[in-house]
């Protein structure tokens, strides 16, 4: 028997498109359910589809992010998504010509991919000078040189454009919200392309600093959601690694600036083969006979010398810490900037006359200073704060005043012990004024039921 399709049934039919789930753009925002994806994620492998995925014409993720983020965790090649009426780019109409002479390429087309040789090479090329037919690439005003355009998806069609002697080229004109939104924009229009090892760890490190700046942005507006999800795996996700060759993949990237010439090419031809290889090229020697030194713990407002990666050079302080990474204020910024950077790029500076900068510190300083030999006991049987002058005695060094934010404050207070905390708040109390022992009567009252 025939099936007949009726209008509305086969206008249906032409909504959808077939594409591969790495060219649909996600924008900023949209938050992923797992337990979602994975209910996505067993209807794929027993019915082989999934409910409607919906994007606009231009290839924008419109609905169903956890049916798309189960495609992509299942390696599907092509989905069928449907395209939303009046979303996006409809017909021609919408598209603009533009010279090819005010085009510029995207800043991270130039450090991903480089110089990729002649274009004429290219499959890309050979169809276009074969058919004369050009897909519209994407672009952006280009904010640093009005009436130029930045390209963000079509690098390779423009060179095609170029090489055949055309003077105009279709485009669409999108807009972003930030620098941050299309950098995501351009990472995500390239993961089609065939790319060498160093190409795509390149493209890793590029979404690794996007990624770790995103968490740092949710942190501060206080919207961290709890989930343990690494930025290793998330970025192995998004370039078709394991998180772990992901991670030692960016620290070859990370290293080779800091590297001679002709190590640094070695490294190259050794990551185009093997990620692992490069990944143990760049790792120090070890010498099994020498003897063990104890490694360097970092600390809330340590200062710090850069030794590697992009802030080579560089001094700061510390203002948090959070497992192998530390948040880094550069000396030279604004105050309230902040640098999410591998303890293993950082090294401490050692003062000739170094200051206190810790409670802990002081504690043992003044437990020697009143006879005690352990530090144990600060506060002898007197009076509270009888033998000395807390305007003398500072928790926290006199340079670092008003530097530091509620946040950094917070930090350093989860970080010392009780009777740190004790001794810290016996210093400030003669000096607060009313309204703050108010405040802090306030806070301790209002969160004591919640650890009594």
């Amino acid at each position: 028997m025939t099936q007949t399709l009726d209008k509305n049934q086969a206008k249906d039919r032409l909504d959808f498109r077939k594409i591969a789930p790495s060219e649909i753009y996600i924008p900023q925002g949209i938050e992923v359910d797992q337990k979602e994806v994975e209910k996505y994620t067993e209807i794929l492998k027993k019915r082989g589809a999934i409910p409607d995925i919906i994007i606009t014409a231009d290839n924008t993720l419109v609905e169903g992010i956890n049916e798309l983020r189960a495609a992509i965790d299942t390696s599907q090649k092509f989905i069928l998504a449907r395209i939303k009426p009046g979303q996006g780019i409809k017909n021609s109409s919408n598209f603009i010509e533009i010279e090819v002479s005010k085009l510029n390429p995207h800043p991270l087309q130039k450090q991903i991919y480089g110089d990729e040789g002649d274009i004429k090479e290219s499959k890309v090329f050979q169809a276009i000078a074969e058919t004369g037919d050009i897909e519209p690439i994407t672009v952006v005003c280009d904010r640093e040189n009005p009436g130029f355009y930045r390209i963000i998806k079509g690098h390779t069609r423009t060179k095609s454009a170029i090489a055949l002697g055309m003077l105009t080229i279709r485009a669409y004109i999108a807009e972003y919200a930030n620098q941050q939104e299309e950098d995501e924009a351009f990472l995500s229009s390239n993961t089609t392309r065939e790319e060498t090892n160093e190409q795509k760890a390149r493209r890793a490190a590029a979404w690794w600093e996007i990624i770790e700046e995103k968490n740092q942005q949710r942190i501060k507006a206080g919207k961290a959601d709890g989930q343990n999800t690494r930025t290793r795996d998330e970025v192995g996700k998004l370039v078709g690694w394991s998180g772990f060759t992901a991670a030692n993949a960016v620290k070859v990237i990370q290293e080779l600036p800091t590297l001679p010439a002709t190590e640094a090419e070695e490294v190259r031809q050794k990551l185009n083969k093997s990620v692992d290889a490069a990944h143990k090229a760049i790792a120090p020697s070890k010498s099994p006979k020498s003897p063990k030194q104890k490694a360097w713990k970092p600390e809330i407002f340590e200062k710090v010398r850069i030794i590697r990666g992009a802030h080579d050079g560089k001094r700061g302080e510390i203002r948090g810490i959070s497992g192998s990474y530390c948040l880094v204020w550069l000396e030279g910024e604004s105050l309230n900037s902040r640098h999410n950077l591998p303890i293993y790029e950082l090294a401490p500076i050692a003062e000739e006359n170094p200051v206190q900068n810790s409670a802990e510190g002081e504690i043992a300083q003044k437990a020697k200073e009143l006879g005690l030999k352990n530090g144990k006991q600060i506060l002898p049987d007197k009076q509270r704060n009888e033998g000395f002058n807390p305007k003398e005695i500072s928790a926290v060094p006199a340079s670092h005043t008003g530097l530091y934010s509620p946040a950094d404050i917070a930090i350093a207070l989860l970080n010392l012990k009780p009777e740190q905390i004790s001794y810290a708040l016996a210093l400030a109390l003669p000096d607060m004024s009313r309204e703050q022992i108010e405040a802090l009567d306030n806070a301790l009252s209002k969160n004591w039921s919640k650890v009594a």
